[in-house]
Parts: structure tokens; C-alpha cells; sequence
């Protein structure tokens, strides 16, 4: 048993030593650098989260509302510009890091992960 859980510890401290991008060409921000990207109109911000969670608020200046795990997110991959620079976020983080990893796998280059999600944000929120 103890070396059962040796190796479950052993295996998570890989998977989380590999970096900002877990090797998925997703990279991490953190909510104090993607402020800094709040006012390009380059990017565009994404909130993957469901409307009910959306009805909470989101981030000042999101453009793209899209829930990842109501089926509404990979149709809408197609109508987005590959080449723009994408800041996605969720309630915690999972879900958005998934769908940025998908984004990655369709051909975006610019794609940012929002660490720790909404939850973390301390920055102006929106309501609908």
C-alpha cells in the first residue's frame, strides 16, 4: 500500500513539473500578466464556463462565451481567427486548460490558460 501511494505521489509530482504548458503548447498566466493583455485589442478573451456561471459575472472585456462542457466550444473553433492571441478561462482552470489544449491541437498558436480561473481573478468583473 505504501508503495502504492509512493508512485501515485511519485507520478503527480511529474506531471505537474512539467511546466506552464503541460506539453500541450498551452501556456499558463497568471491573472497579473493577463491584465497587462486586458487592453490589446489583439487578444481576444474566452469564458468557457456554463450561462448559469456566466450570470455570476466574468472578466471585463471578454468577447467569447462558450461552454466547454455543454457542446457549444469546438463548433465555435471554426469561426475564430488562428492567428490572434486567445486568453480562455473557467471557474478554476480545468476546463479551460482542456479547451485551450484542443485549440492548440487546431491550429492556434497564441493560446493562454487563465491559472486558478475566475476564482483567482481580483481584477473587474462584468454581469450580463
Amino acid at each position: 500500500m505504501k508503495l502504492v501511494l509512493l508512485m501515485m505521489m511519485l507520478l503527480s509530482t511529474v506531471s505537474c513539473a512539467s511546466g506552464g504548458s503541460g506539453g500541450s503548447g498551452v501556456q499558463n498566466i497568471a491573472p497579473a500578466q493577463a491584465k497587462s493583455l486586458m487592453n490589446n485589442p489583439e487578444v481576444v478573451w474566452i469564458d468557457v464556463r456554463t450561462a448559469g456561471e456566466i450570470q455570476e459575472g466574468f472578466i471585463k472585456g471578454t468577447e467569447v462565451f462558450a461552454d466547454y462542457n455543454g457542446g457549444a466550444f469546438q463548433p465555435l473553433l471554426s469561426t475564430l481567427d488562428t492567428a490572434k492571441t486567445y486568453v480562455v478561462y473557467c471557474r478554476s482552470g480545468g476546463r479551460s486548460s482542456a479547451a485551450a489544449a484542443m485549440m492548440i491541437q487546431q491550429g492556434f498558436t497564441k493560446v493562454y490558460n487563465l491559472t486558478g480561473g475566475i476564482s483567482s481573478w481580483d481584477g473587474e468583473l462584468s454581469r450580463p
